[in-house]
């Protein structure tokens, strides 16, 4: 039997792994479609996260929506955008999806996205489940095509466990 974990977990599975493959095997104008989630810089990325945030609030998704404005020292345009759809029950499950921790790799994070909101997102069972998708975690990577933050940090590889960790730094890393 199917359980709608196990749908989920599908469905996420095919959009990972087949959206790439299909953009380069070519499916005719099925291949136009999956081209068209691949956004061509980190600003129209975030315009089109922005612009589905419309699309769900006009098609009558409950959308909690907003960005957090990223510091930097040669950037006043940088953000991390988010939506959060809520389950239509009660709350017991929470899907979480981000993309761009790695700048390079920032444009197919964000097409994932948008495939998942358009293709995924209405075959979900939605009744206990939670929707948070975070966008461009690492804004600056992202627009300037950098693994790590302007500060150089790799955000996959300096997660820390407790506040205190924060004062750390490792002098060889540049």
């Amino acid at each position: 039997k199917i359980t709608p974990s196990l749908r989920l977990r599908i469905i996420i599975f095919i959009l990972f792994f087949s959206l790439p493959i299909m953009s380069v095997v070519g499916m005719g104008s099925e291949r136009e479609k999956l081209l068209g989630y691949f956004p061509e810089s980190y600003e129209s990325a975030r315009a089109e996260f922005r612009k589905q945030i419309d699309r769900l609030k006009a098609g009558g998704y409950s959308v909690e929506a907003g960005y957090y404005l990223v510091p930097s020292a040669i950037d006043k345009d940088l953000t991390i955008d988010y939506l959060y759809l809520k389950p239509l029950e009660k709350p017991q499950k929470l899907l979480l999806l981000t993309s761009g921790v790695h700048g390079p790799e920032a444009p197919l994070g964000s097409a994932l996205e948008m495939a998942f909101l358009d293709q995924a997102l209405p075959l979900l069972e939605r009744k206990n489940l939670g929707i948070l998708i975070i966008h461009s975690l690492n804004p600056y990577g992202h627009k300037y095509q950098r693994r790590p933050t302007e500060i150089n940090i790799d955000l996959n590889r300096n997660f820390l466990a407790t506040h205190d960790q924060f004062n750390l730094r490792n002098a060889n890393y540049e």
